[in-house]
C-alpha cells in the first residue's frame, strides 16, 4: 500500500495548504498533483517526472526531500534514463549576481596602475620645481656677487635694510588681518550638526498562532534579504492576495534580495529554522516557535 501519497497530503493540510496554493507553488497541474496523493504514480508523465515531481511538492512543503526520497523511494518507480536537470530560479539568479559582482574587480585590475602613475607623475613635477628653483638661486648668486665687485659696497648683516624688513614683518604679523585665531574658533562651533537619519521601526500589531502583522514605520518600499541554512520555500502575495514571487525550493547558502514596491505584503515561510529574513536593514525575529508562519508587513511612512 502506497503511504507517500498520504502522508505528503496529511502535511498539506496540516499547514493548511489547498491543491491550487500548491499548484501555484510548484507550477504542477492539479491532476499531478491529486495522482501523486493518491499514489497513482503511473498517471504522471514518467518516471522521471514522477520522482522531479514529488521532490518539488516535498520541497514546497518544507520538507527535506532527500530523507522523504529514504523513505518511500521504494515506491517511486525507477527512471531509464534522466535528462539533465534545470538549474533552480534562484541559482539562475545567483550566476548572474556572481557574474556581475566580477565585472567590477575586472575593472579595477585595469585601472590599479593608475596611481603608479599618478606618483610618477607627481615626483617629475616636483623634480622640475625643484631644479628650476635650483637655477634661479644660481642666478640670483651669481648676480649679486657681480653686484658687489662692481661696487665694492658690503652689507652686514645687522644693517638697517634688514633691520626695517624684521619689523615690517613683526608687523604684518602681528596686523588684525591675521589675527584670526579666535574667529576662527567662533566659526568652527557654530557649524550645522548633521541630521539623523531616519530609522525604520517595526512594531507588531497583532499575532495569531502562526500568523502575525506587522507596521513597517517609516518605510516606502519594502527591500527583504533572505539567507537560507537549509531546505526551505517562500513566497511573497500582495494586498490582494496575488503572488509576487515564489521561491518553492532553497538550499543551505542560497540568499535572495528582493524589493517591493507595495504597501502591504504577506511573506510565507515554509521552514522558518532555515531561513532568516531582514527587513529594510532591521533582523527580523519571528514571533513564534512554529515551522512555518506567515507574516503581513504594512508600510507606514513617517508623518
Amino acid at each position: 500500500m502506497a503511504e507517500l501519497g498520504p502522508y505528503l497530503r496529511g502535511e498539506r493540510e496540516r499547514q493548511g495548504a489547498s491543491l491550487e496554493l500548491m499548484q501555484q507553488r510548484t507550477k504542477i497541474q492539479r491532476r499531478y498533483l491529486q495522482a501523486i496523493e493518491s499514489g497513482d504514480y503511473g498517471a504522471l508523465p514518467g518516471a522521471f517526472y514522477a520522482r522531479a515531481f514529488i521532490r518539488s511538492y516535498a520541497e514546497a512543503l518544507g520538507l527535506d526531500a532527500e530523507d522523504v526520497f529514504r523513505q518511500y523511494g521504494h515506491e517511486l518507480p525507477e527512471p531509464r534514463q534522466q535528462p539533465a536537470e534545470m538549474p533552480s530560479r534562484a541559482s539562475r539568479k545567483q550566476t548572474r549576481s556572481r557574474s556581475q559582482q566580477g565585472r567590477p574587480q575586472q575593472k579595477k585590475k585595469k585601472t590599479s596602475f593608475l596611481p603608479f602613475i599618478f606618483a610618477l607623475i607627481f615626483l617629475l613635477i616636483i623634480g622640475a620645481g625643484i631644479w628650476l628653483l635650483f637655477q634661479n638661486v644660481s642666478s640670483d648668486t651669481q648676480t649679486e656677487q657681480q653686484s658687489d665687485e662692481g661696487t665694492g659696497v658690503q652689507f652686514e648683516s645687522g644693517s638697517p635694510e634688514e633691520e626695517g624688513g624684521g619689523a615690517s614683518e613683526e608687523s604684518a604679523e602681528n596686523s588684525p588681518d591675521n589675527n584670526t585665531g579666535s574667529g576662527g574658533g567662533e566659526d568652527e562651533s557654530t557649524e550645522e550638526e548633521d541630521p539623523a537619519d531616519a530609522d525604520i521601526q517595526l512594531e507588531e500589531t497583532s499575532s495569531e498562532g502562526d500568523n502575525a502583522s506587522y507596521d513597517v514605520i517609516g518605510a516606502e518600499t519594502f527591500e527583504l534579504v533572505m539567507s537560507f541554512s537549509g531546505n526551505s520555500y517562500v513566497d511573497v502575495t500582495d494586498a490582494g492576495g496575488e503572488m509576487l514571487d515564489m521561491f518553492p525550493s532553497q538550499s543551505d547558502g542560497d540568499e535572495l534580495e528582493e524589493t517591493y514596491e507595495e504597501e502591504e505584503i504577506t511573506v510565507n515561510v515554509g521552514n522558518t529554522n532555515n531561513m532568516e529574513l531582514t527587513v529594510n536593514g532591521r533582523e527580523f525575529t519571528y514571533p513564534s516557535d512554529g515551522t512555518h508562519q506567515v507574516i503581513t508587513f504594512t508600510a507606514v511612512p513617517e508623518e
